[in-house]
């Protein structure tokens, strides 16, 4: 095919007309990028998120508007969901811009557009988006074996540590006496929390300090250590 420019001359009769041939490609994608607004109980601000290999995971309950760039500013482009009707889309330059979406499951987006030349995208650009839920949070106890023995007198430092995939509330500790209960019957524990964390702090560290002379714990006791992380879900 044609690959450089030149002119093609046009003779028809006496008559003649030449005509300019300027060999282009299809517009294309340069990037796409999510802007994110996560549920509000998370209290984030918007997330800018470039997307790759044409797929994208969204937290359960967002909203997201999608922005992309061509290589030639653009006279139109649209997008469509799992083969519905096409939706038009807000066109700048080179830039097109969605409005702020909210998805479920795992539906396919598909954008075209077309150049102000008058050549369009030829087949479409898929995106694959998936919906994850807001998982518990983790909680571990680094340090402490499953069986410690320690005096009465002794100060036993015990470490927690809790992570979220978007923010840890508070983490804490609960023991409670094996085999031991109260006048009415009820098991003897005790439950500690350490708050005051940021919601962006995906990771938070404390340390409780087990004294059983301190906290009544009568000498011979067998405890049952348990540690705890909140999340912000509501």
């Amino acid at each position: 095919g044609q690959t450089r420019e030149g002119v093609l001359t046009v003779r028809v009769g006496d008559s003649q007309q030449q005509v300019r041939i300027v060999p282009t490609h299809r517009p294309s994608l340069k990037n796409l990028t999510a802007s994110l607004q996560l549920p509000a109980y998370l209290k984030y601000p918007t997330l800018e998120e470039p997307i790759r290999s044409g797929s994208l995971t969204l937290l359960e309950g967002s909203q997201v508007t999608l922005r992309g760039a061509a290589n030639r500013p653009l006279a139109t482009a649209a997008m469509q969901i799992d083969g519905q009707t096409q939706t038009t889309l807000r066109i700048e330059g080179q830039t097109f811009q969605t409005a702020a979406l909210t998805f479920d499951g795992r539906p396919t987006a598909s954008f075209t557009w077309r150049d102000t030349l008058g050549l369009d995208s030829g087949a479409a650009w898929p995106l694959t988006i998936k919906t994850v839920k807001d998982f518990a949070p983790r909680i571990d106890l680094p340090g402490l074996s499953s069986e410690t023995a320690i005096l009465e007198s002794d100060i036993l430092p015990i470490k927690m540590a809790g992570e979220d995939d978007y923010g840890v509330r508070e983490v804490g500790l609960r023991w409670e006496l094996v085999g031991v209960v109260d006048a009415a019957g009820r098991p003897i524990l005790r439950e500690f929390n350490f708050g005051g964390s940021s919601p962006q702090r995906k990771k938070a560290e404390e340390t409780y300090l087990l004294s059983p002379s301190l906290q009544g714990i009568p000498a011979d006791s067998i405890l049952e250590v348990r540690g705890l992380a909140v999340d912000y879900f509501p």
